[in-house]
Order: structure tokens, then C-alpha cells, then sequence
């Protein structure tokens, strides 16, 4: 698995990915999705380095820090994806998602009705917990 993951063979690796398989096989996240993954695993590495785990364990290198995200109607798409390769503080590396999100123009009167009613809402909860003499 290091080999493969020095050698950026990502595609064979990622078919035995844990969390891709749970999803395929609904048990899991389904209505997740998540970025195109061309960055090598996030985990285990010797803290305080770039080097994978030596440790007695052996622990296979693994992507475990990951960002999955919920999208209706293609609202939201992944600009970048990336690990920090250069963070070596841990034995794991970090993850951000960069988004372009669409976002639906806002009805005013709405938006005004919905915050009132939640304000009624809230102002109706708070005046029920005040305490009675």
C-alpha cells in the first residue's frame, strides 16, 4: 500500500476504500458525495514528518480525514480538493474543499415571514420559561 501510494497508483487504491464501499452498498452516507481524491492517503504517518507509519503496528497509510458534502440539485461543486502534505504536527494530514455554491435569490417578503414567525417562536418559548410567581 505505501508503494502504491508513493507511486500515486491512487485510482487502484481507492477501489478498496472503505468508505467508497459502504457507500456503494448504502449502508452509509448516501446522499454524500465527496471530491475527486489526487492526493496521497491522510493517515498514518510518523508524527512530525512526511514519512509513513513505522511503528510496531504497521499500520497501512488510509484516507481518513475526508470532507463529504450534501447538494441538491448540483447547487454545490468542488473547486479543490486537497490535502496539507506540509502539516506534520500529527499522524494525520488535513483536508480542505474549496466550493462553488449557487445560491437561490431570496423572496423578501419570505424571508420577512419566516423570521417573524421564528421570532414569535422564540419570544413564545423564552415568555414560557420564565418562572411564575
Amino acid at each position: 500500500v505505501k508503494a502504491m501510494a508513493d507511486s500515486f497508483q491512487l485510482h487502484t487504491l481507492l477501489k478498496h476504500d472503505q468508505l467508497h464501499q459502504q457507500q456503494k452498498k448504502g449502508l452509509i452516507f448516501t446522499q454524500f458525495l465527496e471530491g475527486a481524491i489526487d492526493f496521497k492517503p491522510t493517515y498514518k504517518y510518523d508524527p512530525s514528518t512526511n514519512s509513513w507509519y513505522t511503528g510496531e503496528k504497521n499500520r497501512a497509510p488510509a484516507w481518513c480525514d475526508r470532507v463529504l458534502y450534501y447538494s441538491q440539485n448540483d447547487l454545490l461543486n468542488v473547486v479543490n480538493y486537497r490535502s496539507y502534505t506540509e502539516m506534520i504536527i500529527s499522524d494525520h494530514k488535513p483536508v480542505s474543499a474549496l466550493f462553488d455554491a449557487r445560491i437561490k435569490k431570496v423572496n423578501p417578503e419570505k424571508e420577512r415571514d419566516v423570521l417573524e414567525q421564528i421570532t414569535w417562536k422564540l419570544d413564545k418559548q423564552e415568555n414560557e420559561t420564565l418562572p411564575q410567581v
